[in-house]
């Protein structure tokens, strides 16, 4: 049923089954995000690409060697059935902190300059680098949704606040 699914969004090559259909979805659609070719492997290029395009410092060599790291077959590229291991770990370790400590890393990704807030250049620049369509509108309607402040930025007990609330209860 998996490598059915797996079929189903695209993928072509072997799948492990042992694992459930909503995470297999899940974990497929984060690979997608970082197989830009759509060649159901991720290079060097498209690891640095993402790493950077969320924030992060790291240039290709840093890329290549994390590869390496995760690269079981040894071709040079990452496929599904070597990312899914990869992700289910970081899974098990992110099970083990506690929610807020996960939301604090979530907002420090998104807060691309580091200062501590974010901003709505830097809510449009996370939705684009998901592959989400918004609108100058939409990131406006978010920012004000979340800004309780009134500053005009979204500081982390106000990200909390929305992470942490009934998404029937928004505004």
């Amino acid at each position: 049923m998996a490598q059915d699914l797996a079929e189903d969004e695209g993928f072509s090559g072997p799948l492990n089954t042992d694992f459930q259909d909503a995470e297999t979805q899940e974990i497929m659609q984060t690979f997608k995000l970082f197989d830009t070719s759509g060649d159901d492997e991720i290079d060097d290029e498209e690891l640095h690409a993402v790493f950077t395009r969320f924030g992060f410092q790291m240039d290709l060599q840093t890329a290549q060697e994390m590869l390496q790291l995760i690269d079981a077959n040894g071709d040079g590229k990452i496929q599904l059935n070597e990312f899914i291991p990869l992700v289910r770990q970081h899974k098990d370790k992110q099970m083990e902190m506690s929610y807020e400590k996960q939301l604090r890393e979530a907002f420090n990704i998104f807060d691309l300059d580091g200062d501590g807030v974010l901003t709505a250049t830097e809510l449009a620049e996370v939705f684009r680098a998901l592959g989400e369509n918004v609108t100058e509108d939409d990131i406006t309607f978010l920012q004000n949704s979340i800004d309780k402040n009134g500053d005009g930025e979204i500081d982390f007990n106000e990200f909390l606040e929305l992470m942490s609330s009934n998404p029937y209860e928004m505004p």
